[in-house]
């Protein structure tokens, strides 16, 4: 958003400086990225005056001039078509730095002549774009020779500092100088004047003769119009040009440009049709009229249901609120305007100017919010700007709908400013930036009664007048705090959260890469995992992301064969986030972890061959966060029971890992229709899912540091044992029965290999390795032998089971 000086000054009396308003604008929210002072680069340039001319000996189209520059008379040669003697005009000596060009002035001999100096044009000095002669002082301006010529640029352009901020979504009152002046009069810079907020006086000479029909009031709650007659569409005056060049606008004609002015006055879009390009004696506002109209901005746009759109007795006018229609456009030949003031539904707006793909500078502040009572207040304010530049006379003004209500009374408790601050403010000042930015205020006592203004459309609660004063207040006033020293600090990161970041390390150091995607979910994908699909997406920023995700897998199944398409082989992802079962319950709500391998378990190398990954990979992924969440393995149970075998899993290679008789989580290869349906051509691929909120919460330690690490002096002891056992039985309750023998002995239980053969008919050998921890003293022979013993029976009780050394 750009404004000037002279334009905040419009509505703000005030003394203060550019540089001073523009640090009160930064320090209270507004921040200002760059001010640019034009004065500042003519401030070494001076009046010069030429005293004679004569033609260049040597060129046709150059003159030799005598120029007074208050002290002495300087050579020039000049090519300017509008050089004469006893003109007045803009010098610039030796040194100065030419604005358009950057160029540092220096004497030159042009075509055999000296030239001691330069009379500067309009485009030269980027004080207007007029490059066809020499500024031309006029008589009226009185000045001399060698005076400075800023003060005589500033009479005859208006030469003025220009701010340029950066406006946050919710500021939307920041979009027009008379927001800012607000602020900046509640920040103690000044006082709006009266007369730029008293609604303009317009003589109403007869009855507007256009009737307008609104079929949707929630599209279009309110639409007023002038009807002004016997105008000429005029070049507009030079304020008005230098004001909307300024902020990067140009001019076009004085009713274009008179609309862009009150829409960056006032935050206030305006529009002007030709009159007698419109057809019938209505218009009328609707969100069921389709077709194509050609736009201003000369491109043709196709109109759909649901978009605001004004229309005549035979057409398409505009698309309101963000483009009008060419054909009923105002052109030098203009005599009749129809001047519209409208209240549009943002919402609509910004669909509809998505869809099309167009932005203007309409619609970027009907998206965002209007100002209700600039409804009328700036029709009027425009009206009476058409009639004093281009003459005619102005229709008794039609309004239809009415003003929606945008004033909020709040009762404000005073103490919940240093409840929420953490310090005082006065209740005088309170009440003093509150009327200064608009609100009218009522002292009750311990509470204020606060009415809010109704260009501040962010204004609701108690809580935004807490962030009104701070704001004002100046946040550099709540004091930096030390915190106490104590003996011992807890950490502040919850315990979740740091189990939550081990466990990705986890991850991360086993290969996997982590990505995050939507928590939004494509319900068809969802439900080939057993998603149900409960929470429905009304407006979903993305057509097939239409439910919030109740898996992780379909949107990492969806990254992974994308990434595929593009030509990625081996690729391992994991995802850490939150699923959704339900609306507004927390306890609908799970914290999950999931991973999916694809391809090699690793590149090939000289040193090694790289293998296809397969299920006991992405099995020891899951079983390496289970371990690092502290539930050891022979305490769950993995459980291949048709039951329990994910939705998604290839038949028999799929598995759920019981705690107990809760589900933790599930692992498997995906079925092959679960690939076709995500376009993947590949067979190998693997996946886990952790249901965190299903296993225990990590717990406190008491301790505020880590206990004392006790490793024994001695060697740990590995024996391979092999057992004889059932076809049907499963390795993980083998292991489960070697490590209830003696868990104070055996550290690790590992198999290394399994054999089925002929000679084995109806059972399997299982080998495994164990790892015993000798503690404080040395084993025997004894002490081990009884232990394999001991292991040996518990085998054969429970899983009838033989060691097969015997």
């Amino acid at each position: 958003m750009k404004w000037t000086h002279n334009w905040l000054k419009d509505y703000l009396d005030t003394t203060a400086a550019p540089e001073e308003i523009a640090d009160k604008l930064t320090m209270i929210g507004l921040e200002i990225e760059e001010i640019e002072n034009p004065a500042e680069a003519l401030k070494d340039f001076i009046v010069g005056e030429i005293l004679s001319v004569e033609k260049h000996p040597n060129a046709d189209k150059l003159n030799l001039l005598k120029v007074n520059d208050g002290t002495k008379t300087l050579n020039i040669v000049c090519g300017a078509p509008n050089v004469r003697k006893g003109l007045k005009g803009i010098l610039a000596r030796p040194g100065n730095i030419i604005p358009e060009s950057g160029w540092k002035f220096a004497p030159a001999k042009i075509r055999g002549e000296e030239s001691q100096g330069m009379m500067c044009s309009c485009r030269e000095l980027k004080v207007g774009s007029d490059h066809n002669g020499i500024i031309d002082i006029p008589s009226d301006i009185k000045c001399e020779a060698g005076e400075s010529a800023v003060p005589v640029l500033e009479k005859m352009f208006g030469i003025d500092t220009i701010y340029d901020g950066e406006i946050t979504p919710n500021r939307a009152d920041y979009l027009g100088v008379r927001g800012i002046a607000y602020d900046l009069q509640s920040a103690g810079l000044g006082t709006i004047k009266k007369e730029a907020e008293t609604l303009t006086e317009i003589k109403e000479t007869f009855a507007n003769p256009i009737n307008v029909k609104i079929k949707n009031s929630d599209a279009c709650p309110m639409f007023a119009t002038y009807y002004i007659k016997g105008i000429k569409n005029c070049e507009s005056p030079q304020w008005l040009k230098d004001r909307l060049e300024a902020v990067g606008i140009n001019p076009k004609s004085a009713l274009v440009d008179i609309t862009n002015y009150i829409c960056f006055d006032m935050a206030r879009p305006l529009h002007v049709f030709d009159a007698k390009k419109i057809s019938g004696s209505e218009l009328t506002i609707s969100t069921d009229s389709t077709g194509k109209l050609k736009a201003l901005d000369d491109n043709e746009y196709e109109v759909k249901e649901n978009d605001i759109t004004i229309s005549d007795a035979e057409s398409l006018v505009s698309i309101a609120g963000i483009m009008g229609g060419y054909e009923s456009g105002c052109t030098e030949e203009t005599t009749d305007v129809i001047l519209e003031s409208a209240l549009f539904d943002p919402i609509k707006i910004r669909q509809t100017a998505a869809r099309l793909k167009v932005n203007s500078d309409a619609k970027y502040r009907f998206e965002r919010f209007i100002d209700p009572a600039s409804t009328i207040m700036g029709i009027k304010k425009a009206a009476k700007l058409i009639q004093e530049v281009c003459g005619g006379e102005i229709s008794t003004l039609n309004i239809v709908g009415k003003e929606p209500k945008n004033v909020f009374e709040i009762t404000y408790p005073i103490s919940d400013f240093k409840t929420l601050i953490g310090i005082d403010c006065p209740k005088e000042e309170m009440i003093r930036i509150l009327k200064g930015l608009g609100c009218e205020v009522s002292d009750n006592g311990n509470k204020l009664k606060v009415t809010t203004p109704s260009h501040r459309g962010d204004l609701h609660e108690a809580h935004d007048i807490t962030e009104e004063i701070i704001r004002i207040y100046g946040y550099d006033k709540i004091p930096l705090v030390t915190p106490e020293k104590k003996d011992s600090i807890s950490c502040s990161i919850p315990l979740a959260n740091k189990r939550e970041a081990k466990l990705r390390r986890v991850l991360a150091s086993r290969g996997l890469t982590e990505i995050i995607s939507w928590e939004f979910a494509n319900d068809e994908k969802g439900k080939l995992f057993g998603c149900n699909s409960n929470i429905k997406i009304n407006n979903p920023i993305i057509s097939e992301y239409n439910v919030m995700r109740e898996s992780l897998l379909p949107n990492i199944v969806s990254a992974l064969s994308h990434n595929l398409a593009k030509g990625y082989k081996n690729l391992s992802f994991f995802e850490v986030g939150e699923v959704f079962y339900g609306e507004g319950n927390p306890e609908e709500q799970s914290k999950n972890i999931a991973g999916i391998r694809s391809g090699l378990n690793f590149e090939k190398s000289w040193n090694g061959e790289s293998r296809e990954v397969n299920i006991y990979d992405i099995k020891n992924d899951l079983l390496s966060l289970l371990k690092e969440i502290g539930l050891k393995e022979e305490k769950l149970t993995i459980s291949q029971d048709e039951s329990f075998v994910p939705v998604w899993a290839h038949n028999y290679r799929g598995a759920s890992v019981l705690l107990g008789k809760k589900v933790i989580a599930t692992f498997g290869q995906l079925h092959p229709n679960m690939l076709k349906a995500f376009g993947i051509k590949r067979n190998n691929l693997f996946a886990f899912e952790l249901y965190l909120n299903e296993v225990p919460s990590p717990k406190a330690k008491k301790q505020t540091q880590k206990a004392l690490l006790k490793k024994s002096d001695l060697q740990p002891l590995y024996k391979d044992l092999a057992f004889i056992l059932d076809k049907d039985t499963k390795a993980g309750d083998l292991i489960k029965e070697v490590y209830k023998t003696d868990r104070n002995l055996i550290s690790n239980v590992n198999i290394f290999d399994v054999y089925e053969g002929e000679n084995l008919e109806g059972k399997k050998s299982i080998a495994l390795s164990v790892e015993i921890d000798q503690g404080e003293k040395t084993l025997t022979d004894k002490d081990i032998a009884l232990l394999i013993e001991t292991i040996s029976n518990s085998v054969k009780k429970t899983l009838n089971g033989e060691l097969r050394d015997k």
